[in-house]
């Protein structure tokens, strides 16, 4: 199995269904890097299941909504989070890092000793064994080579393990033309509880979020396909080039391009969707990002990664006594897909429309902002923005 976040809430169940599984993490050790991420909806109510709601709430942010900027600094418009959490901010944010933690300890603790961790090395090759039933892994950084009964691969938009397995005609990549740079930077004396976000020309936003830490998150998002491939650079050039396109930008941006240099968690992403028609291929199941990454637009990545962790491993438990993997994969398909098609349905002209090219077009969308925050819009507002993940009901297993 390999990890993200899904991985661990898998690896939960499967243990409550007495199976034993293995969660191979690249990293020498569980990585404390990560921006912020929300769980929404039906993800709420799997960690309840969980028995982690109170300790995952006791870890949030605390952000109380978002705040438009103009390019004085001054405030166009004020969306706070929703008592109902169908908002821009969720009730659920917190730092990638601590879910990692908190599920990692929960696999750990809760797993009757059915859950084990391996850090440190990945997968180089896949090969089945059909007269076995089994799938032979070999990792890469020891050379060992050892046989499991199913693999889930569960490693991100980029997982390089589903290229093993799936060819590029099964993985349908949807480009956005969108790229984000994260980064953490000090807290400033102006940074509270409200996330800040602030639009300039030449398709450019910039957003930054409090955390628990008393750090300063920093989103840098910018609609450039020139960009493209740019995650395969070196971290130095990557920060070069948001340097360049974001010098001229306005606001706060001298001191976060600034902070940008100094931090040691920078990172960038393109932003996409992953559609795939199908899931699963023999002993081998897709699942979270890997298989049907939403994109952050949707505001669902988190809770369709959770989501799928819990169904895929209730359809795993049904079947645990007769060893039907096919069936328990091809029901966690028919289950799991249309939340999955729901949340990668975004709104129209999304998200170009969300980063204008122009001054004018800038203009126009603080006026917009201003006048559903200060009207009686504000309520449809929240509902056309609103994460899709909102809505999702959690399926009843037992």
């Amino acid at each position: 199995m390999i990890n993200l976040q899904t991985g661990p809430v898998l690896a939960f169940w499967l243990a409550k269904a007495g199976i034993h599984s293995t969660i191979l993490e690249r990293a020498p050790d569980l990585r404390t890097a990560g921006q912020i991420i929300d769980i929404r909806g039906a993800g709420i109510e799997v960690i309840k299941k969980m028995g982690l709601e109170d300790t995952i709430r006791s870890r949030t942010t605390k952000e109380v909504g978002i705040l438009m900027i103009d390019g004085y600094g001054k405030e166009s418009a004020k969306f706070p989070m929703a008592s109902d959490g169908k908002s821009f901010t969720g009730e659920i944010e917190i730092l990638r890092s601590e879910l990692v933690e908190i599920f990692h300890n929960a696999s750990v603790d809760d797993g009757n000793g059915l859950v084990e961790w391996k850090f440190g090395d990945y997968v180089k090759d896949v090969e089945e064994e059909e007269e076995a039933g089994q799938v032979k892994i070999t990792f890469a950084n020891s050379g060992e080579q050892k046989s499991y009964d199913l693999l889930v691969i569960a490693e991100g938009q980029g997982s390089r393990t589903r290229s093993k397995v799936f060819t590029d005609e099964e993985i349908v990549q949807r480009h956005l033309g969108q790229y984000t740079a994260y980064f953490t930077i000090p807290k400033g004396p102006n940074d509270g509880t409200w996330s800040k976000f602030y639009h300039a020309p030449g398709g450019r936003f910039v957003l930054i979020r409090p955390d628990n830490a008393g750090n300063t998150r920093s989103y840098l998002t910018i609609m450039n396909e020139k960009l493209r491939g740019c995650g395969s650079k070196s971290v130095a050039e990557q920060k070069q080039l948001m340097q360049e396109y974001f010098a001229d930008a306005g606001w706060e941006i001298e001191r976060i391009l600034q902070g940008m240099q100094q931090a040691d968690d920078f990172y960038t992403q393109e932003v996409l969707q992953i559609k795939a028609p199908k899931w699963s291929k023999s002993r081998v199941v897709m699942l979270g990002d890997t298989a049907y990454c939403a994109s952050p637009i949707s505001g669902a990545g988190t809770t369709l990664a959770v989501l799928g962790g819990y169904i895929l491993g209730k359809e795993m438990g049904k079947h645990a006594e007769d060893g039907d993997y096919a069936q328990a994969f091809a029901d966690y398909d028919k289950t799991m897909r249309p939340f999955v098609d729901d949340a990668q349905k975004l709104p129209p002209g999304v998200p170009a429309i969300a980063c204008p090219q122009t001054s004018l077009g800038v203009g126009i969308l603080r006026f917009v902002f201003n006048t559903v925050a200060n009207t009686g819009l504000f309520t449809l507002f929240n509902k056309f923005t609103s994460s899709s993940a909102d809505g999702m009901k959690l399926p009843v297993y037992d």
